[in-house]
């Protein structure tokens, strides 16, 4: 039978234990924190695609690295998993064609690579729906989800002259941007910030093309040339956005 000393540091054992305890219980939930953490930091890496982009000379076989660019913006979307951000920094101009550039539950980052300026221009073209020939451009075409960022870039507006009046404009189909007509293409927003843009006297289309759905626009620190009014939405006869207090107060029909 364990004598009285010996049972009291038996207690003292057991006392010194349960003080530990909490401790213990701190480390191993640190411990799990952090490799909550790490995984969490892998998996944001993973969903996030940065390449440089050059359409001349770039390779879509490269790892876009700014010494072996890719050529397409495409390509650099297929790397990029549903959800995640593909960031492409233009090192030469971008002439979006007839087909468009399809930004489907991804967020699409385009910026010039340096302090140039880059050029992003549209392939004017027509095509035929429901028995009637429509002009239309090529243009980030967004899908459900699907948002699109141009930052430092030079943006030019097709002109309108050539002949191109002779078919109306397909309002879903021409501009910039060009959002899903869809209702369940939600969430789709564009950014459009630091850039000049060109709008010429007779413009091919309006910046951004869009038929009934809802959109997010967010455009600072432009440069334009021309002007935005009635060329910034499709079938919208005043911009939505002014630098005046004056404009709102004045225009609150508009609004």
């Amino acid at each position: 039978m364990p004598t009285l000393e010996e049972r009291i540091a038996d207690l003292q054992d057991q006392a010194g234990q349960l003080l530990d305890l909490p401790q213990q219980i701190a480390d191993t939930a640190q411990q799990r924190i952090n490799q909550i953490g790490s995984y969490w930091d892998a998996r944001v890496q993973q969903m996030r695609t940065v390449a440089y982009v050059d359409t001349q000379a770039g390779d879509d076989s490269a790892d876009g690295s700014v010494g072996h660019p890719l050529r397409s913006i495409d390509e650099l979307l297929r790397r990029t998993p549903p959800g995640g951000v593909a960031t492409a920094y233009l090192t030469s101009g971008l002439h979006i064609p007839a087909g468009g550039i399809d930004v489907d539950n991804r967020y699409l980052v385009v910026r010039s690579a340096g302090s140039v300026r880059q050029s992003i221009s549209l392939e004017r073209h027509t095509f035929e729906q429901a028995n009637t020939t429509y002009r239309a451009t090529g243009g980030f075409r967004l899908g459900a989800r699907g948002r699109v960022a141009v930052i430092g870039c030079a943006l030019q507006l097709p002109d309108l002259t050539g002949g191109w009046d002779a078919w109306p404009v397909h309002v879903a189909h021409a501009g910039l941007v060009q959002p899903s007509s869809s209702y369940a293409a939600s969430g789709q927003s564009v950014h459009i910030s630091y850039c000049d843009l060109v709008v010429p006297d007779a413009p091919y289309c309006a910046l951004i093309g869009m038929f009934n759905a809802p959109i997010e626009l967010y455009a600072a620190g432009l440069t334009i040339t021309g002007t935005l009014e009635g060329n910034m939405f499709s079938q919208v006869s005043q911009p939505t956005a002014t630098s005046g207090l004056s404009w709102l107060v004045t225009n609150l029909t508009t609004v």
